[in-house]
């Protein structure tokens, strides 16, 4: 048995990068948020817990 996938397709293998980041663009723009690269939410993470 592999190790746990943080995000699994819906068969529980791994998800292509590409389909995440489409996801991702997707749900930013139906929010209306500016668009950020999908890496650049860890460092927006750890400046808040910095703070």
């Amino acid at each position: 048995m592999g190790r746990p996938l943080v995000f699994p397709n819906q068969s529980g293998k791994l998800l292509h990068p590409w389909i995440l980041t489409k996801r991702f663009k997707k749900i930013l723009k139906e929010s209306d948020l500016p668009e950020v690269r999908f890496h650049d939410l860890q460092h927006t993470c750890a400046t808040l817990l910095l703070s």
